[in-house]
Formats: structure tokens, C-alpha cells, sequence
């Protein structure tokens, strides 16, 4: 993920990632081995949902 060196807040968004997205649709998954790409399609849409919802997203869209 690539972000603009003055946007604030990334680290508590990259810590929601992790908390909310990755370890609930990508670890508890079964399917997804530790180590190799996520192909997960559900964890791929909630992760892009949750990013365009961000205020991050917001100022990059306009």
C-alpha cells in the first residue's frame, strides 16, 4: 500500500487492515496459506471497501 508521506492517520488504518481485514478473512481462512498470496476474493473486496470508505481514499479520489 503506498501512501502520501504527509497523510495522517495511516498507521491506526493499517492497524484496523490487520485487526479487522486480514486476520478475520486472510489467518482464520482455512484456504489461505501463511506465506502465499492472499486469493481470497471476499478478503479482497472487504479490503477495498474499507479503503474507499478511508478519508485517505477521499483526498486521492478527488
Amino acid at each position: 500500500m503506498n501512501t502520501d508521506n504527509q497523510a495522517q492517520g495511516v498507521r491506526d488504518l493499517l492497524k484496523k487492515i490487520y485487526g479487522e481485514i486480514y486476520v478475520k478473512y486472510a489467518v482464520r481462512n482455512p484456504l489461505c496459506g501463511i506465506g502465499e498470496p492472499i486469493t481470497s476474493e471476499l478478503f479482497k473486496s472487504k479490503l477495498d471497501s474499507f479503503i474507499k470508505q478511508t478519508p485517505i481514499h477521499a483526498v486521492r479520489a478527488s
